[in-house]
C-alpha cells in the first residue's frame, strides 16, 4: 500500500491521439506525395529524447527507489534501540530519514533524548536526517515547568507529548513507505493518520496503557490508602487508539521481556545493553568490616506503591525482628508514598557508593527500564526482583506476595555475597 501523493510514480497519464487521416483513392492530393515510412522509438535514432524508452525506465526507476523510503520517529534514547538503530546498513536498506529531538553530544538534554548515528550516516546519500529544534526545546520548557505543578507529571506528558507528535507531521516525507515509531508518539500519529497507508514498527518503551492501568487499579484495591496509584491515567479514547495501532503494527521490539511476551510472534527482543563492569567514577572505595558492620541493602526507587514501597516494609520489617540490627536500608529515589507510611521504616539515601551495597532489593510491580539492577548486576552484587522489571528469564525472581521466601532469598543471597 502506498500514501497518496501528487509526485507519487504510479499516477497514470492517458493521451488521446487524433486518428491519422486515411487517403483513398479519390484523395489525389495525397496520393501523389510521396510515402514516408512511420517514425517511433524503435526506428528513431534520438537517444536524447526525453520520450526515449532507455530515458523513461531510467526515471523510472529513479522514481520507484525514491518511494520506497523508511522513517524512524524515535524519542528518548534507549541503548538498546541506539545499537537496532545502527544497523542500519545503506547498501542493502532503502532510502531513510530519522527524525530525532538532539544530537548525543548535545549539553544538559542530549542524555535522555540524544542520539549517534553510523559514519555512513554524512557518506550516505540514501540516509538523511531531521532535528525539529524548535519542538524538542519547546517541549523541555513544558516538561520543567510541568515539574513544579501539583497535578500527576504523567497527565502533563501526555498532552506534552502530543503537542510534539503534532509537529513532527510535517517532517514526514511524502515518499515514506514504512514507519518505525517511538511508543510515546505512536496514539498521536496514528490518530493523525500518519500511519494510514503504510506499514510500521514501534519501539516499545512501556506497557500498554491497557495493561498499565489495569495494574494499578488492582493494586488500588490492595492498597486503597495509597496516594500515588492514583497516578498514570489516561482518557479511554486514547487507550484505545494506542491498543488499536499496537494490534496493526507490523512489528514490536523492545528489550524488555514482560512487555514482549504480550505481543507473541509480533515482538522482537533485543538484548539489555549492559552497563561497563565498574563502579561509578563518582564512588570511591570504602573499606567494610562484615564482622561489625550491618547488611546494607539498596531500594533502586523511590518509596511508591507501584515501585514495591508496602512489600519492602514488610520485608524489612521482619528482617529487623527476626535479625536484629543486621540489616539497614538506603534508597535512591526521593519521592514518597506519605509523611505517615515512613514514620516506622529506617532509611538513609543512597550515596552512590556501591561498594558498600551487599544486595539489591526490589520487589516492584511495574519497572520499565532497569538501569539500575543492570548496574548492581555488573558488579556482581546479588538482586532480589520481580519478573515485572524484564529481565532475562534465566535470572531467578520471586514472587512479590511470596514474602516468605522472598525473606529467606535475600538472606541466602547476602550470606553468599559474603562467602565471597
Amino acid at each position: 500500500q502506498f500514501s497518496t501523493s501528487s509526485n507519487s510514480s504510479s499516477t497514470l497519464f492517458k493521451i488521446d491521439l487524433p486518428t491519422p487521416h486515411q487517403p483513398t483513392s479519390h484523395d489525389s492530393s495525397l496520393s501523389s506525395q510521396p510515402s514516408h515510412p512511420l517514425r517511433n522509438c524503435y526506428s528513431c535514432k534520438e537517444t536524447k529524447c526525453h520520450q526515449n524508452q532507455s530515458h523513461v525506465k531510467h526515471a523510472q526507476n529513479h522514481r520507484f527507489q525514491a518511494k520506497g523510503k523508511t522513517t524512524y520517529l524515535i524519542d528518548e534514547s534507549w541503548p538498546e534501540f541506539q545499537t537496532y538503530l545502527n544497523q542500519y546498513n545503506p547498501d542493502s536498506s532503502p532510502a531513510t530519514h530519522i527524525i530525532f529531538p538532539f544530537p548525543s553530544h548535545f549539553p544538559k538534554w542530549g542524555r535522555r533524548w540524544g542520539w549517534a548515528f553510523p559514519s555512513y550516516s554524512t557518506s550516505s546519500s540514501s540516509l538523511t536526517q531531521t532535528i525539529p529544534w524548535k519542538a524538542s526545546l519547546k517541549r523541555v520548557l513544558a516538561l520543567k515547568k510541568a515539574s513544579f505543578s501539583t497535578a500527576p507529571i504523567f497527565k502533563h506528558q501526555i498532552q506534552i507529548n502530543q503537542a510534539y507528535a503534532d509537529a513532527l507531521l510535517k517532517h514526514i516525507p511524502l515518499e515514506t513507505t514504512h514507519l518505525i515509531i517511538a511508543q510515546s508518539l505512536l496514539p498521536f500519529l496514528y490518530q493523525a493518520g500518519v500511519c494510514a497507508g503504510r506499514t510500521y514498527d514501534v519501539l516499545m518503551s512501556r506497557l500498554p496503557f491497557r495493561a498499565l492501568q489495569a495494574r494499578l487499579d488492582t493494586l488500588k484495591t490492595q492498597y486503597t490508602q495509597s496516594p500515588t496509584l492514583a497516578d498514570f491515567r489516561v482518557p479511554s479514547f486514547l487507550e484505545e487508539m494506542e491498543e488499536n495501532a499496537l494490534k496493526k503494527a507490523r512489528r514490536i521490539i523492545t528489550p524488555h521481556r514482560e512487555i514482549a511476551q504480550l505481543f507473541g510472534n509480533q515482538s522482537r527482543l533485543l538484548e539489555w545493553s549492559n552497563p561497563p563492569k565498574t563502579p561509578d567514577s563518582s564512588s570511591q572505595p570504602m573499606s567494610k568490616h562484615p564482622q561489625i558492620e550491618p547488611t546494607i541493602l539498596l531500594f533502586p526507587a523511590s518509596l511508591v506503591a507501584r515501585k514495591g514501597a508496602y512489600e519492602l516494609k514488610k520485608i524489612i520489617s521482619s528482617l529487623n525482628q527476626n535479625y536484629p540490627n543486621q540489616f539497614r536500608l538506603k534508597v535512591m529515589g526521593k519521592a514518597i508514598e506519605s509523611e505517615s507510611f515512613i514514620k516506622d521504616l529506617k532509611y538513609t539515601p543512597f550515596d552512590g557508593h556501591w561498594d558498600s551495597i551487599d544486595g539489591v532489593l526490589y520487589p516492584s510491580h511495574i519497572e520499565h527500564q532497569p538501569r539500575i539492577l543492570l548496574r548492581a548486576l555488573s558488579l556482581d552484587i546479588p538482586v532480589i526482583t520481580s519478573s515485572v522489571c524484564g529481565l532475562d528469564e534465566n535470572l531467578q525472581s520471586l514472587s512479590i506476595n511470596d514474602l516468605e521466601d522472598l525473606e529467606g532469598f535475600v538472606r541466602w543471597c547476602v550470606q553468599l555475597e559474603k562467602r565471597h
